[in-house]
């Protein structure tokens, strides 16, 4: 097969190039960052694709647009803390303030609101909202088990179960009844509002007994 990922095709390509458009935020990348570093200079160090200061040279203006992104993401108070100090949700927050640092073309969020509580999982999804709302990154991408976790402003969907295509669309028209029925094998009942998407399992009343 083949993979086309803006507009470029791998192995025709120089995919160093490509993965410098892209910004990733996730777990693996929150395990990988040393916990008596600040956020601004974790946010930082992505503008050259690191996760430590090193020999690399800063500018004024790159330090200034990493203090906007934490700004712009609610973490303006603990900019200068240890980040291992953070909360799980400041955390989550500052990976996505590291990935938005070489302004990518492409946002991929891997399970963003994983572990989180009911409130900084609202936040953050309110945060994820509104980089969708933005021009830029052009695109974003979110992996999620849970469907009420697709913040608003998302446009499609891609079903996977076990690894095989459930279905793949307009979000409206493919988070359905019948298609997540079927990908977890369960009567689910789905439903759209407030820009969001809620899902739960039908229960006959017959069985609760």
């Amino acid at each position: 097969g083949t993979v086309d990922v803006l507009g470029s095709r791998y192995g025709q390509v120089d995919s160093r190039e490509v993965r410098r458009r892209i910004g990733v935020s996730g777990s693996a990348v929150e395990g990988t960052l040393r916990g008596d570093l600040t956020p601004i200079t974790l946010v930082m160090t992505a503008r050259h694709a690191a996760t430590e200061p090193w020999w690399h040279v800063y500018t004024d203006e790159d330090r200034d647009r990493a203090k906007d992104l934490l700004v712009g993401l609610g973490l303006a108070s603990v900019a200068d803390h240890q980040y291992g100090t953070l909360s799980e949700g400041e955390r989550r927050r500052t990976s996505i303030a590291r990935a938005l640092m070489p302004d990518p073309d492409l946002l991929l969020l891997d399970e963003p609101a994983a572990s989180l509580d009911l409130g900084a999982r609202e936040v953050l999804i309110g945060d994820v909202a509104h980089l969708a709302d933005q021009e830029r990154p052009k695109a974003i991408v979110l992996v999620t088990h849970h469907v009420e976790e697709i913040p608003s402003g998302f446009t499609h969907a891609l079903i996977l179960s076990d690894g095989k295509l459930i279905a793949a669309g307009p979000l409206d028209s493919m988070v359905t009844n019948k298609n997540l029925s079927l990908a977890y094998e369960l009567p689910i009942r789905v439903e759209h509002r407030d820009g969001r998407v809620w899902a739960r399992m039908r229960i006959d009343p017959r069985q609760r007994r």
